[in-house]
């Protein structure tokens, strides 16, 4: 079920940032009977129209499939399903590429030199910016999660 809706998230026309709630009504059969769109991040009608889709294109995904369902004559799923856009590190292509940030810190130099009591000199160093080099040059990819947030049995 999770699978479905994560799929049809990738190959359907829902917003590139958005959440959506789904509820999938399973029988004894383990026949998915109905699927509905509970609720979406999303206020425009583009937005709606794309969830909608994924709704589609989970049902046909989950019309042939069929779900262990020992002991129980049916079930309610509600599941959430998120889609962000990130970078390979996980940040947001929108923030700032570089964080300024000016933190103190200290840095012991080891030295051979003579002259130095303990062979060592202490200088004061700052941070001034941080950044992570794996999205230097990257590109942002989709990211989509779904998850079960309850299941109501009869």
């Amino acid at each position: 079920m999770l699978t479905a809706l994560e799929a049809a998230t990738h190959a359907g026309f829902s917003p590139d940032r958005g959440t959506a709630t789904f509820v999938a009504v399973i029988d004894e059969r383990g026949v998915v009977i109905d699927l509905k769109l509970l609720s979406s991040t999303t206020s425009s009608k583009a937005g709606e129209r794309g969830w909608e889709d994924v709704r589609q294109r989970a049902v046909r995904t989950l019309a042939s499939a069929k779900i262990d369902m020992r002991g129980v004559k049916r079930a309610e799923l509600q599941i959430a399903v998120e889609s962000t856009v990130k970078l390979p590190s996980g940040n947001d292509p929108k923030a700032p590429p570089i964080q300024p940030t000016m933190k103190k810190s200290v840095t012991k130099i080891e030295t051979n030199a003579p002259g130095s009591p303990g062979g060592s000199d202490v200088v004061q160093t700052a941070t001034v910016a941080e950044f992570d080099v794996t999205d230097i040059g990257a590109r942002a990819s989709r990211v989509v999660h779904a998850k079960l947030v309850s299941i109501k049995t009869l």
